[in-house]
């Protein structure tokens, strides 16, 4: 739990506190820039270099713009992986493997 959202939990803030309301980090410690984009929690490197100082809006527009890049990233590797020769070569290799 990051020392903010302890603080938070502990009563240390007032209601409304951006601090008590903004959502957490979606870091997901596997840190890795694919075309400008973290391949672990989905954010642009602009993003993450604004993730401090963002309210809580803005982080809640992060995370719905993260979200829908990972889901489109997935898509990609499952469109790549529902092609003939990946098809092919899978069934082939369990074929091998169960005789």
């Amino acid at each position: 739990m990051a020392s903010g959202q302890k603080a938070a939990a502990a009563g240390w803030f007032p209601r409304s506190c951006p601090v008590r309301d903004a959502p957490p980090s979606p870091c997901r410690q596997l840190c890795r820039l694919e075309a400008h984009v973290c391949a672990g929690c989905g954010r642009t490197g602009a993003e993450i270099a604004r993730w401090p100082a963002a309210g809580a809006r803005e982080k809640q527009g992060i995370l719905e713009l993260c979200a829908a890049r990972l889901a489109a990233r997935a898509a990609e590797r499952d469109v790549a992986l529902d092609s003939a020769s990946h098809k092919d070569m899978l069934i082939s290799c369990w074929s091998g493997a169960s005789r």
